[in-house]
């Protein structure tokens, strides 16, 4: 069986016959119980920003490290967005979570206040969780005394 379209989350009673094309003969059947667990988890998808930390002061290039977890389900995708902008987007569907890394050069983002966000995307589900950090990007140069 490489589906069951018709299976509802928790125990279902499969039955199996073998039959003869040309007089729908049955030489034989079986039966078996089946539980589906059910592909999404009860609580959806967790994004964390792991770095850079929340009202952080970047001078060079920007690492951001994201990861997502998901208890009893799979994590489809996490997409990457400074100021709106997408600039990583890392798939799966991976059980359990999926850890995402970008390193941005310096040259892309100017100097000022910047949000990163990051969203998860639960699979199949499309079960989405969003968190959104801020930091500081600064030219990096030192001052001259």
């Amino acid at each position: 069986i490489t589906s069951a379209p018709n299976a509802q989350q928790g125990l279902n009673t499969i039955t199996m016959k073998a039959t003869k094309t040309t007089n729908s003969a049955i030489f034989g059947s079986t039966s078996f119980t089946h539980r589906v667990l059910g592909p999404t988890s009860v609580q959806g998808p967790v994004v964390y920003i792991d770095t850079p930390l929340a009202g952080a002061t970047v001078p060079g290039d920007i690492t951001i490290n994201t990861h997502a977890e998901v208890s009893g389900g799979f994590i489809g995708s996490i997409v990457v967005k400074v100021d709106s902008r997408t600039y990583q987007t890392c798939n799966g569907p991976t059980w359990g979570g999926l850890s995402c890394s970008i390193v941005i050069p310096s040259s892309n983002i100017k100097p000022g206040n910047h949000t990163i966000t990051a969203t998860a995307t639960e699979f199949p589900t499309n079960q989405t969780d969003t968190y959104s950090i801020q930091f500081t990007k600064t030219t990096g140069v030192k001052p001259t005394r």
